[in-house]
């Protein structure tokens, strides 16, 4: 009997094995096929402007260090001026922090020389691995859930989506270091990591801070392991995880960095949205600008109907969440749900 036990015991523990190492085989040869497919591409593309005006945030970086923020007066606030002038910077601290230690590591790379193509590899660099620790979160996730099949299935059409493929490789914007924050903060709600969760949607608030959507489904998912009284402290971790992070540049530059954070939050919010240009592109949105172009009708009357039209299915989102008490087993279909109208915008 003892001999047959532990027959059974070495039987487990081989497909055990067996069953890992398939699934580093699996997930090593599609993250090669995805990693190497934008490295090969990412030094000869880039949006012009955005590029342009991030390298210019990365030498100034190695010229003043991590603390390089300006106040926005002079920057054309509410004018055609703004954005203009690269000085400015209006991104919380992540990204440019990640430019600094991007600007270290060329400078060591290429000692007094210039090398633009080594440059924008670099600063391209982290979000092509932040996509990729996506990708591996997506793999054990459906791994998880399902089979090894589909766990490389789903990553692989993680990786080769035009649009992550185009915003990191070709465009270089910091969208997934957004990203991977927040999937591991919905994650952590559907495992139940409620409090982490939150914490994790405050450090992505200080790469873009337009994660702040993702409070709503973060707080109504929780709802039915929480209650009432103790989900109202999700909303206060994330703000606390926030401050934490941006707390060296708070320290460091104080009512500057305040300037800076709150000079874009107005711009972005209060003046490009009921623009119709807040909305990232391409998207649905871009169809409709079009539109109105070739039939001469202003799109600046049509314009500020995208946040109502967001704001009116949120809202309808949140009451069929909450009528429908959605449970564990139903997370997936409303997060869904709320992917589906976050891209549509």
């Amino acid at each position: 009997m003892l001999n047959r036990e532990r027959f059974h015991e070495i039987k487990r523990k081989l497909a055990h094995a067996e069953g890992f190492s398939k699934d580093v085989v699996l997930l090593m040869a599609v993250l090669t096929l995805g990693l190497s497919t934008r490295l090969l591409i990412a030094p000869y593309t880039g949006h012009g402007y955005d590029i342009d005006v991030h390298r210019v945030w990365l030498f100034r970086l190695l010229e003043t260090g991590p603390f390089f923020y300006v106040t926005a007066e002079g920057m054309g606030l509410f004018g055609e001026s703004w954005g203009h002038d690269p000085v400015f910077c209006e991104l919380p601290p992540i990204y440019p922090f990640n430019l600094f230690l991007v600007g270290k590591a060329y400078a060591i790379l290429r000692p007094g020389t210039e090398d633009i193509y080594l440059l924008v590899l670099l600063m391209k660099l982290p979000q092509i691995i932040a996509e990729c620790g996506i990708a591996v979160l997506i793999y054990y996730i459906v791994r998880k859930e399902t089979n090894l099949r589909l766990g490389g299935c789903a990553t692989l059409l993680f990786l080769i989506n035009p649009f992550t493929f185009f915003l990191t490789a070709i465009w270089g914007a910091p969208e997934s270091l957004v990203a991977i924050f927040v999937i591991a903060s919905i994650y952590m709600a559907y495992i139940s990591r409620h409090f982490l969760a939150a914490c994790l949607l405050g450090i992505s608030l200080m790469v873009k801070p337009y994660s702040i959507i993702f409070l709503i489904p973060l707080l109504l998912f929780s709802y039915p392991d929480l209650g009432l009284p103790r989900i109202l402290v999700l909303p206060l971790i994330t703000a606390v995880s926030a401050v934490i992070t941006a707390s060296p540049w708070l320290m460091g530059q104080g009512s500057v960095f305040i300037e800076a954070m709150w000079a874009g939050a107005v711009h972005n919010l209060g003046i490009r949205m009921w623009e119709g240009t807040i909305w990232a592109f391409p998207s649905f949105w871009q169809i409709v600008q079009f539109i109105c172009e070739v039939s001469g009708f202003p799109y600046a009357a049509v314009a500020p109907l995208e946040f109502y039209i967001y704001l009116s299915v949120t809202f309808a989102l949140c009451y069929a969440v909450v009528r429908s008490r959605a449970n564990l087993k139903e997370k997936n279909v409303w997060f869904i749900a709320y992917v589906l109208l976050f891209s549509f915008m």
